[in-house]
C-alpha cells in the first residue's frame, strides 16, 4: 500500500486483510488514479464518508468486484472508474454527483440496473458494452455524451433527458430498444439509433428539424417510418442496411432528399390521402402509428376505410385492431376494447365517426 498526504495512491492484493479491518482508510481523502485497478481478490467494498474525491481508472479491472457503496459526498465519477469490472451488479451512484465520465461503466457486463440522480450529465461511452443493463432509473438526465449506450443490448427504454439531441451512437446496439423519440428533440445525430433491431416502426415527432448520416443504420426489421414536414435535414444513409423497410410516411419535401432506392417508398397522404384506402392490413398492428396516421386524413376517407374493411367478415378482428388504434380520440376515455368492439355493429357507426376528434 502506498499514501502520500491523504492520498491514497496504490493498493496491492496483499493490502485486502487492510481493507477488511479499515485500517487502510485512515486519513484517506483521495482514492488516487488506478490505485485499486486490476486487484482480482476484491469482491466487495464501501468506501467511507471521508474521501470525497476518486480519481480515473480508480477500480478499473477489478473483474470479481460485484458490489460497491459509494459515499454521499462525491460530485464526478470519473473517467474509467469502473471500467471492464465484468461482475458488478450492485451500485447506487449518490445524489451529489453531476457528471458521470466517459467509460466510468464501460464493459460493466452484469450490471442489470443502475440509479441515476436527477440533473446527472453523462459523458462518452459511459455504460457502453454493458450487456445486460435493462433499467436506469432517473427522473431525467441532464445530456447525455456520444455512445453513452452503446450496445446496451437489454435496454428496452429510453431514460428520460431535458438535451435536445439524441448524441451519436447514443443507443446503438440497443437490440431491444423499442421506446419513442420523445417531442423534446431536435437532432438525431450520426449512427444514433444504428443496429437497433428491436424497432419495427418510427415515429418522428414534430419537434425534430434534422436527422444526421446513418443515424438508423441497420435497423434490419424497421419497416414502417412516419417523418413530419419539420424536418429540414436529412443527412446520407440514414436508413442503409433498413432492408425491411416497405413505407415512408413523409412530404415530396423529405422525398427529394432521400436515395433513389427509397423514394419509391414514400407515401405522401397529406396531398394524396386517398393512398389510405390501400394501405395493407399488416399495417394496422400498430396502434400508435395508426393514430398518428389517421390524424393526417379526412374523417371521410377513415369512414371509407371502415367501410371497405366491414364489408367481410374475416376483416373483423382487424376492424376491431384499426378502432381500438383511435381511441384516444374517442370522448370517453374510459371505453373498453369490447365497447370500441360494439362500433362495428352498422347502427354504431354513425356515433363512432361522430365522437372522433378531427
Amino acid at each position: 500500500m502506498i499514501k502520500k498526504n491523504n492520498n491514497l495512491i496504490k493498493v496491492t492484493e496483499k493490502d485486502m486483510p487492510l481493507l477488511e479491518s479499515g485500517e487502510i482508510w485512515k486519513d484517506v481523502t483521495k482514492i488516487g488514479r488506478s490505485a485499486f485497478e486490476k486487484i482480482n481478490n476484491l469482491q466487495e467494498i464501501e468506501i467511507p464518508e471521508s474521501v470525497v474525491e476518486i480519481d480515473e481508472y480508480a477500480f478499473s479491472g477489478c473483474e470479481n468486484l460485484k458490489s460497491v457503496k459509494l459515499p454521499s459526498e462525491i460530485k464526478v465519477v470519473k473517467r474509467g472508474t469502473f471500467q471492464n469490472c465484468s461482475s458488478l451488479v450492485d451500485i447506487e451512484v449518490p445524489n451529489k454527483v453531476e457528471e458521470i465520465e466517459c467509460e466510468a461503466f464501460y464493459n460493466c457486463e452484469k450490471l442489470t440496473k443502475i440509479k441515476l440522480p436527477e440533473n446527472v450529465t453523462l459523458s462518452c461511452a459511459v455504460f457502453g458494452n454493458c450487456f445486460m443493463l435493462e433499467e436506469v432509473l432517473t427522473k431525467s438526465i441532464n445530456a447525455v455524451g456520444e455512445f453513452a449506450f452503446m450496445n446496451c443490448r437489454k435496454l428496452k427504454k429510453m431514460p428520460q433527458q431535458k438535451s435536445i439531441h439524441i448524441s451519436e451512437g447514443e443507443f446503438a446496439g440497443c437490440e431491444r430498444l423499442k421506446d419513442e423519440i420523445t417531442n423534446r428533440v431536435r437532432v438525431v445525430e450520426k449512427k444514433a439509433f444504428c443496429d437497433c433491431l428491436g424497432l419495427t416502426s418510427l415515429i418522428i415527432p414534430e419537434s425534430v428539424v434534422e436527422i444526421d448520416d446513418n443515424a438508423f443504420c441497420g435497423c434490419k426489421n424497421l419497416s414502417i417510418v412516419l417523418i413530419p414536414d419539420s424536418v429540414e435535414e436529412f443527412g446520407f444513409d440514414v436508413f442503409e442496411g433498413c432492408d425491411n423497410l416497405k413505407f415512408i410516411f413523409a412530404g415530396n419535401n423529405l422525398k427529394k432528399m432521400l436515395p433513389p432506392p427509397f423514394k419509391k417508398k414514400v407515401i405522401d397522404l397529406k396531398s394524396t390521402p386517398e393512398k389510405f384506402l390501400d394501405l395493407p392490413i399488416e399495417l394496422f398492428g400498430d396502434k400508435k402509428l395508426v393514430g398518428t396516421l389517421v390524424d393526417t386524413v379526412k374523417l371521410g376517407i377513415f369512414e371509407q376505410v371502415y367501410e371497405k374493411h366491414h364489408l367481410f367478415e374475416e376483416y373483423k378482428a382487424y376492424c376491431i385492431k384499426l378502432l381500438g388504434a383511435v381511441s384516444l380520440k374517442i370522448k370517453n376515455p374510459n371505453l373498453t376494447a369490447k365497447d370500441i368492439a360494439n362500433f362495428i355493429k352498422p347502427a354504431e357507426k354513425s356515433k363512432l365517426i361522430k365522437n372522433i376528434k378531427s
